[in-house]
């Protein structure tokens, strides 16, 4: 059996108020799912969803219940709050991590029922969880989903930017050489890379990249850190798009300001719920 990652399989925006994440991300041109909600928690979501991968708006509906460490996240508030990985296979993934001396576990089914009016939805997936110290300065986890054919439905994917798909995720943190030898532990398969003040870690063609705040710029060009973030990094999530002229009509569309590079659009986090967004054209 194969263990390896397989790339991102979504990201987590933690938001204090979820509708109104909601309602900014699709001034930004993204489709959203209905809520879900998360079945005994205390936390529901909104999805952008992709072919392959997608983003998370992640809130708390309820603080009597379990809310999954959200709480501590958006007490400080909204931004990037985690990772989810994808894995060629579930199981083995948690073999070959306990292998190397990482304590993985697999959860319970967890349940998310989605407020579809056009019929009931209720997706079922696992997480695979190890000890925070071995994702350092990330939340991340592996997803496994046991019910994807309920996770998509048609105009979910129909997004007037024109998104197709999650590129790159960069957080700044202070040390990132130090961060090289826990991630080539972690993430089985990827290709890791470091020096000159970054270290990236590739897997499933997408890039997860650690930089000091000095090197922020070589990775997404006239970008400098504004004040520390939410802790304990900033962070620029990237879309692909497959056209950079639909993506600026929708975010003209929604009244968004934005930077215009030429080759990237770029919003800023009091946009975009506390992350810097930027849009890619396909390759």
């Amino acid at each position: 059996m194969n263990g390896a990652f397989a790339g991102f399989d979504h990201v987590l925006i933690g938001a204090r108020d979820l509708a109104a994440a909601r309602q900014r991300f699709e001034r930004l041109g993204f489709a959203t799912t209905p809520l879900g909600r998360h079945r005994g928690w205390g936390t529901g979501n909104h999805c952008i969803v992709f072919e392959r991968d997608y983003i998370e708006l992640m809130g708390i509906l309820d603080r009597s219940k379990f809310v999954n460490r959200i709480d501590r996240f958006v007490d400080q508030g909204e931004g990037l709050m985690g990772l989810a990985w994808a894995a060629a296979n579930g199981p083995a993934a948690v073999e070959d991590l306990r292998g190397k001396g990482i304590e993985a576990t697999r959860s319970d089914e967890i349940v998310r029922p989605i407020d579809d009016p056009a019929g009931e939805r209720n997706p079922r997936f696992r997480s695979i969880d190890w000890p925070d110290e071995r994702s350092p300065k990330l939340w991340s986890f592996i997803i496994e989903h046991l019910t994807p054919e309920l996770e998509r439905a048609p105009g979910w994917l129909d997004h007037p930017n024109g998104a197709v798909c999650l590129t790159a995720l960069t957080l700044v943190v202070e040390d990132p050489n130090a961060l090289t030898g826990p991630y080539s532990r972690l993430v089985t398969g990827a290709a890791v890379s470091s020096g000159d003040g970054a270290v990236s870690i590739v897997s499933g063609g997408q890039r997860l990249s650690f930089v000091a705040p000095g090197a922020l710029g070589r990775f997404h060009a006239g970008l400098a850190p504004e004040g520390q973030g939410v802790p304990p990094f900033q962070a620029v999530l990237s879309v692909r798009v497959s056209a950079l002229d639909r993506a600026r009509d929708a975010l003209n569309a929604g009244q968004i300001g934005f930077g215009d590079l030429g080759d990237v659009l770029r919003v800023p986090p009091d946009l975009a719920c506390g992350v810097w967004l930027e849009f890619r054209a396909a390759q």
